[in-house]
Order: structure tokens, then sequence, then C-alpha cells
């Protein structure tokens, strides 16, 4: 499996895809790290498509593994132009409803639950012990940061960023690009491009559109 991105977080999926049972990886990061350097002493670091085909011609799945969600998605569009596919990274330890619809790219990392009937866009990181009960549905890219909990039939836009343990309420629609601060009880719906934070939460500052 190809790991994209060497990060902190990269190696917490690491971690995941090994109890998922996968042995063989390369980490990918063409802007940080050095290529040729190693993760734990064992795995290498290319920095380009056709680095990974060298060393590795059989290795076609890749799993995106930044946290923040602009990052993830331009590196996702970048490895799948080269012709990698889109894989899920799912630690065993997390529960996830039958009837839920997983997008590709994910990385449900330990101890989440994911409740019946929901439904988990492309690209989400959903991080250790957050939650997603019946009925949500959560957009593309957007990373749900650990112990945060989306309560039953709220709707999360595509890139949203929710902060730690925060929590949003029943019924409650976040729009495209919002950011939920860690903490934060969300009782009523949040504007696309907004920051949002407290108890109960509040608008504190616009952000701008998203270029992807």
């Amino acid at each position: 499996m190809l790991i994209a991105g060497a990060g902190s977080h990269a190696k917490e999926v690491l971690q995941v895809l090994l109890r998922a049972g996968y042995s063989d990886f390369l980490f990918f990061d063409n802007i940080n790290t050095a290529e040729g350097q190693l993760i734990f002493d064992r795995w290498p670091v290319v920095n380009s498509a056709d680095a990974v085909r060298a060393l590795r011609p059989d290795m076609q799945q890749f799993s995106p593994a930044l946290g923040h969600p602009l990052y993830r998605y331009r590196l996702t569009q970048l490895l799948e132009k080269e012709g990698f596919i889109l894989s899920n990274a799912v630690d065993p330890s997390a529960i996830i409803g039958e009837s839920t619809q997983l997008g590709r790219g994910l990385n449900i990392m330990t101890f989440c639950f994911i409740g019946e009937d929901t439904i988990i866009g492309e690209g989400c990181l959903i991080n250790s012990g957050a939650r997603v009960h019946h009925d949500a549905q959560v957009g593309r890219f957007c990373e749900i940061s650990p112990g945060a909990s989306l309560l039953g039939q709220c709707r999360i836009g595509d890139f949203c960023q929710i902060g730690a343990h925060a929590v949003v309420l029943p019924k409650v629609n976040l729009g495209t690009n919002a950011v939920i601060g860690a903490g934060a009880v969300v009782t009523k719906d949040v504007p696309d491009n907004c920051v949002a934070a407290g108890v109960p939460a509040r608008v504190i500052k616009t952000l701008a559109a998203l270029e992807l």
C-alpha cells in the first residue's frame, strides 16, 4: 500500500493498515520529506510516481494520510491522475453499521463508531474515538477530530473540519468548508466558509472559499 503522506498522521495510518493485515508499504511525500528516508527505519519515502513504480511496480493502491482536508484532496487528485487506486484504511477496532455507505479513501481510525444508515464521503478522516450516529451524512474530504460526535441526521458539507470533542447536534447542517472549534457544541446551522466555536457554538470568523 502506498501511504500518501509521511508526517505524524501517516505513521498512525501505517499502524491501522498493519492491524488490517497489510505488510508492504511506501510513503509518498513530494514536498517535505527527502526521498530515500526510512519511516521507522524500514519503509522508504518516495517523491514521485516514477519512484513508486521503480521500487514497487505492482503497488497500485494508495491511502491518503494527511490531516488537512484540502491537502488530502490535492494529493489524492495527483495520485489518481498517475493511475493509482484510492483505497480505505479502516482499523479493525472500528464499529461500522451494516447499512453505512462508505466512500473511497477513508481513514477510519481506532475505536470509531459509525452508526446505521450513515453516509461517509470520499477522502474523509474519521479520527480516533470519533462517533458518527445514525442517518448522518458527512461530505467529501472532511476531518472529524478525535472524540468528536456527529449526532443523528446531521449534515456535514464537503471539506469541513470538526475539532476534538466537538458535538454537532441532531439535524444540524454544516456548509462547505465549515470549521468547528475543539469542544464546541453546535446547536444550529453553520454557513459555508465559516468558523464556529464555543458552547453553544457561534460563528466567529469567515473564511475565503476554497480554491480546488
